[in-house]
């Protein structure tokens, strides 16, 4: 005697929610991961001008200066070469030979708005004795306290 085997195929779809749930936790576990990545650097406050400059002349990135000044909790001095610290003669050299691969750079200095004149003209003149053409200073926009009138 035979007997037949009577089976039904269902098709069921696959259960979402625990993707959904999944990948809400992941979503959420980067959000606050990322709140806790700091940007590197150093705060410096620019010097401000209404004055506004035309935009990069070059379409290779620049080369950045960060001159810091002197303040209660540093006593002294700082500058740096994207965003590495360095020294008046060291700078010279790096920006030599930064030159030399490409002269064609922008150069950017920030420096703060304490900062020394003196040392911004000093930084100034070897960017321009390396053979950078295009040296910026860094400003900000002052941000009026009263609304124009209409």
């Amino acid at each position: 005697m035979k007997f037949t085997r009577r089976t039904k195929v269902v098709a069921q779809r696959p259960d979402v929610i625990p993707v959904v749930n999944v990948v809400l936790l992941l979503l959420l576990f980067f959000v606050i991961a990322l709140r806790f990545v700091q940007e590197p650097g150093v705060s410096i406050r620019l010097p401000e001008t209404s004055a506004t400059s035309s935009a990069r002349t070059s379409p290779y990135p620049p080369l950045i200066i960060t001159v810091t000044a002197e303040s209660a909790e540093s006593r002294f001095v700082a500058i740096f070469f994207n965003d590495e610290l360095v020294d008046l003669r060291r700078l010279g050299v790096m920006l030599g030979e930064s030159a030399r691969q490409n002269p064609f750079r922008d150069v950017v200095i920030k420096a703060d708005k304490r900062a020394a004149h003196g040392l911004v003209v000093s930084i100034l003149g070897l960017a321009q004795q390396a053979g950078f053409r295009n040296v910026r200073l860094a400003t900000q926009i002052p941000e009026s306290t009263s609304s124009p009138p209409r």
